[in-house]
């Protein structure tokens, strides 16, 4: 019998992390779209990954990088809760007709 261990590690630890490290300052964890203006693309290496370009679904909900912490703090506990009530919703099955 396989065992499967899941380490889950929170918002929490990344700050304590970070400041650790000394690295605080560069990545901002409380407000995770801070400097989405200023990361690259992966395809073409160009600044503004956090635009309507390349994330429309998250500048539709608001996600700028002018946001307070307290803003994008929001935003990200909305996503997670949407995203926590659609996992647990009832999945209808779908019944099969033999011929």
């Amino acid at each position: 019998m396989t065992k499967k261990l899941y380490l889950v590690l929170g918002n929490g630890f990344s700050i304590d992390l970070l400041s650790h490290i000394g690295k605080k300052d560069i990545i901002d964890v409380v407000n995770l779209f801070r400097y989405g203006a200023d990361v690259t693309w992966p395809c073409n290496d160009m600044a503004g990954f956090l635009s309507y370009r390349h994330c429309p679904n998250l500048w539709n909900l608001g996600a700028r990088p002018n946001m307070s912490p307290e803003e994008a703090m929001d935003l990200v506990e909305r996503v997670i809760t949407c995203a926590n009530v659609f996992a647990l919703r009832k999945k209808k099955c779908a019944t099969r007709t033999r011929k």
